[in-house]
């Protein structure tokens, strides 16, 4: 039988007895009184809980089209077959994205100027898909401080 069945993630309360040290005159012992609701864990209202999702949304495009942009880099580098209809879906989604860099280096090679340029805005996109997410998260957070 498995020991840990039944657990799950509540946890019942149990009475554990005080210790010698925990008993004063001042302060009487707390051991018949349930913990915290969640100690250690701040309460957080729907609009910030929402904002925090919101960030996380933004960071995961932000990650899924630069590893699209990647995987499309990386294909055109290692010389993929461009009729391939995995391929072409590939670099034709990233180029929708990446297609603002093109161009943007002349360089001797063309694989090189694509990766160059392609990967360039690899770097924008995760650092702006970063910093927009990250002002997402202060401002969930200030929201959450001004309401106590």
């Amino acid at each position: 039988m498995n020991a840990s069945r039944g657990t799950g993630t509540l946890r019942r309360w149990r009475s554990v007895p005080a210790q010698a040290h925990d008993i004063s005159p001042s302060r009487p012992a707390a051991a018949d009184a349930p913990p915290a609701a969640y100690p250690g864990r701040r309460r957080v209202s729907f609009v910030s809980a929402g904002a925090l999702s919101l960030a996380r949304i933004v960071r995961a495009v932000a990650g899924g089209i630069a590893l699209l942009i990647a995987l499309a880099i990386l294909l055109r580098v290692l010389n993929a077959n461009p009729g391939s209809g995995a391929v072409k879906a590939i670099h034709d989604t990233a180029n929708v994205f990446a297609r603002p860099f093109s161009g943007m280096f002349k360089l001797h090679g063309v694989r090189l100027s694509f990766a160059v340029n392609w990967g360039i805005g690899l770097i924008v996109y995760l650092i702006a898909g970063s910093l927009i997410a990250g002002t997402v998260s202060r401002m969930a957070a200030s929201a959450r401080v001004r309401r106590g």
